[in-house]
């Protein structure tokens, strides 16, 4: 029956020829979903999430057995009643097929449902304060199991991409109970995967299915069940900030090195108008790592160990873990409104471990020489103490092992003396950045000289300096420290886990941030504008730069001038190799992507006022609904909000 409306109501009907303005009255799911974030607020959720969270229960629950049907059945019937007769009895039509005696058909579906994928396990750990403060309100046993368990939930894990494919093959399968050559039917399987993919789908075989099933005949159950045994656990760490005009906020560790995006597209008039940024309405920092049946514990601190903390270490003293264990890569993002948009810039994709690098091995612990073995001893740890490491090539112990590695005790040197340069270039730089005396202790003991002379350090900031010296030698170790222990040993390492998805996995968590924060449009950064900040290079913004270029002009030729201390005009030599780098790697990521997920992205390339050049993806409603979903092509894929749905 129609909804009945009281005299007063249908007072408010309209004049003839006008539209009609009747009470709004809500749909059966909508009641549903308002209940739901009725309840979530109740337990202390802000109610943008509480209606995010409801929503996107409130959608998933019509996938439910049963459940679902019945409430297809309801809403068919609303829209029925409110006039669209062929949609709603379209609606009430499907929500029954399940009833229906259809016989070997139904039969063979519900047959294909008996298939168990084992859930990829993956926690997120919410590390701003917010997050932390809830945790440490909702959770009674918080005193006991800790901060970061408490902020810690498990996103429910739909799919692999090899199990989605194992999946999808056995919807043509003719019999679930057969035993398959292994070797054959993940071929067979591989060859309807998009070209773009196939990489991908290659690993996961490599890395999750065991060499002595390969030469076997299986099951498909069986096939997936190892596959359930031998893929990793993903840990995320995050920390996010709605800063909304402030620009800056206590606890966030990197959001001063985001690109300069102009406040508008229209042409700045003044120097500070110039210098002004886009309002910034989130900053987010993500940390990804895992914890692999196959690989077990590889490496440790790969660099920027704080980034993704975000107040754990003020909330927990020294009892957090910072998510570094085997850390693959890092994220940093913010979502600006600019012109009318909000726009989400993935600003940085960051591997400490791995930098940009595709092709890469990790040495097990127990394969290193006993000069290096263990954690003191390691290469990366003595990098991090500042140690000269001129003199390994002489260890007898280390040249007995180059030697039977088949390398050559030159190309150690010569890699040694590449990392030594490196270090004494970036602490130049630091020597210059603070104006420090050249007898200044640069990475060395340094704290101990300076209590011995602290006067002719007192005007020096020596917390930033300190800072400084040791983020540089922990990128020094993350870049130098496996590829000399790789030289050391020779290629009895294992291949790096991730080293060609980690970018791609970066991509993908950028989209599906996008969806969670309602961005309209996602844009990459391609250029040396848009990534020198990310360098650390402190760019003036190029629309400022050309303003006061114009105000400082002596005959034909610009001044440079220093108004602005410590600012550089145009972006240097490592911003132009980044850039490099992360078009390309972008370019093939939007490729990767486009075949897992089955999809065109359509990027195109913009470009702003300063210079900064992204490639934009636009988040059309079609992949706003497909990036709910996050593939994770070395893990799983997790669906949010948290709800686990059924093969």
């Amino acid at each position: 029956m129609a909804t009945e409306y009281t005299d007063a109501e249908l007072a408010l009907r309209a004049t003839p020829g006008e539209q009609e303005l009747l009470p709004y009255d809500p749909s059966p799911l909508e009641k549903q979903k308002e209940g739901i974030a009725t309840l979530l607020r109740n337990m202390g959720i802000d109610n943008y999430r509480a209606q995010q969270l409801a929503g996107s229960t409130t959608f998933l629950s019509e996938f439910l057995p049963g459940f679902g049907d019945v409430q297809g059945a309801r809403e068919g019937k609303y829209i029925f009643d409110e006039g669209n007769r062929v949609m709603g009895a379209g609606i009430m039509g499907l929500s029954a097929l399940p009833f229906l005696p259809i016989g070997r058909m139904v039969k063979n579906l519900r047959n294909k449902g008996e298939l168990n994928v084992t859930p990829t396990q993956a926690f997120r750990t919410r590390s701003d304060a917010t997050a932390l403060d809830q945790a440490s309100d909702f959770r009674e046993d918080v005193r006991d199991i800790g901060l970061q368990d408490a902020a810690t939930v498990g996103r429910p894990n739909v799919e692999t991409l090899l199990e989605r494919e194992v999946v999808k093959f056995a919807s043509e399968a003719s019999d679930l109970n057969k035993a398959y050559p292994v070797e054959n039917i993940l071929k067979q399987i591989e060859s309807k995967v998009a070209p773009s993919a196939v990489g991908g789908f290659q690993r996961q075989v490599k890395d999750f299915v065991p060499p002595e099933l390969m030469k076997t005949k299986a099951t498909l159950q069986e096939v997936l069940d190892n596959i359930g045994k031998n893929k990793p656990k993903i840990k995320e760490m995050e920390s996010q900030y709605d800063l909304e005009d402030v620009g800056t906020s206590i606890g966030s560790q990197y959001s001063m090195y985001l690109p300069n995006i102009p406040k508008s597209d229209a042409p700045a008039r003044t120097l500070p108008e110039a210098m002004d940024s886009a309002p910034l309405l989130n900053y987010t920092e993500r940390s990804f790592a895992l914890d692999s049946p196959r690989y077990g514990r590889l490496f440790d601190d790969p660099g920027h160990r704080e980034v993704g903390t975000g107040e754990l270490p003020e909330f927990t003293r020294d009892s957090f873990d910072p998510n570094t264990t085997n850390r693959i890569f890092t994220t940093r993002s913010a979502l600006y409104r600019q012109d009318g948009q909000t726009v989400l810039i993935p600003a940085e994709g960051q591997s400490g471990m791995y930098r940009m690098d595709t092709s890469m091995k990790i040495l097990p612990r127990d394969k290193l020489p006993l000069a290096i073995k263990g954690e003191e001893k390691s290469i990366a740890n003595k990098i991090k103490r500042g140690e000269s490491l001129e003199k390994l090539a002489d260890s007898p112990g280390i040249q007995q092992a180059v030697k039977d590695s088949g390398n050559s005790l030159d190309d150690l040197r010569e890699l040694i003396d590449e990392q030594v340069t490196e270090l004494d270039m970036v602490g130049n730089e630091i020597m210059e950045e603070f104006r420090l005396p050249k007898d200044y202790p640069m990475f060395g003991n340094e704290m101990a000289l300076i209590d011995r002379n602290g006067k002719r350090y007192d005007d020096l900031d020596l917390e930033r300096i300190d800072e400084s010296q040791t983020l540089s030698l922990e990128d020094n170790a993350s870049k130098f420290a496996a590829k000399i222990e790789n030289l050391i040993v020779g290629g009895r390492g294992v291949e790096a886990p991730m080293i060609k998805d980690w970018f791609p996995m970066h991509m993908k968590t950028a989209l599906n941030e996008a969806v969670e924060k309602g961005a309209d449009v996602v844009r990459f950064p391609i250029n040396d504008y848009a990534l020198a900040r990310q360098t650390g290079q402190e760019l003036m913004p190029p629309r400022a730069r050309d303003i006061e270029m114009e105000t400082t002009m002596d005959g034909l030729e610009p001044v440079v001038a220093d108004t602005l201390s410590g600012y550089k005009y145009f972006p240097d030599d490592t911003a132009k190799a980044l850039a490099k780098d992360y078009k390309k790697l972008t370019e093939k990521g939007i490729k990767r992507i486009e075949g897992e997920y089955g999809v065109k992205l359509n990027p195109k390339v913009v470009d702003d006022e300063n210079l900064n050049e992204f490639l934009e993806i636009e988040m059309t409603p079609e992949l706003k609904e497909i990036f709910k979903t996050l593939v994770f092509n070395r893990g799983g894929a997790v669906r949010k909000p948290l709800m686990t749905l059924k093969y």
